[in-house]
C-alpha cells in the first residue's frame, strides 16, 4: 500500500516539476518570472525541468513486487 501511495505521489510530483519547468522555459511572462529577478531564467527552468524527469523516471522505476 504503502509502495503504490509513493509511487503515485512521486508520478504526479514529477509531472507538475515536468509542466512548471516548461511553462517557464518557453512563457515566462505567464508565471511573472521576470518580477522575482531581473537576470535570465533559462537556467532554473531548465533545473526544475530536469528534476521533474528525475522525479518521474523514479516514480517510474518503483514496481510492485
Amino acid at each position: 500500500m504503502m509502495k503504490n501511495t509513493l509511487k503515485t505521489v512521486l508520478l504526479l510530483l514529477g509531472i507538475l516539476l515536468s509542466l512548471y519547468g516548461l511553462l517557464s522555459l518557453f512563457y515566462p511572462e505567464l508565471l511573472m518570472l521576470e518580477i522575482l529577478s531581473s537576470s535570465d531564467n533559462t537556467k532554473q527552468a531548465v533545473a526544475i525541468l530536469a528534476l521533474g524527469v528525475l522525479t518521474l523516471l523514479s516514480g517510474l522505476g518503483f514496481k510492485k513486487r
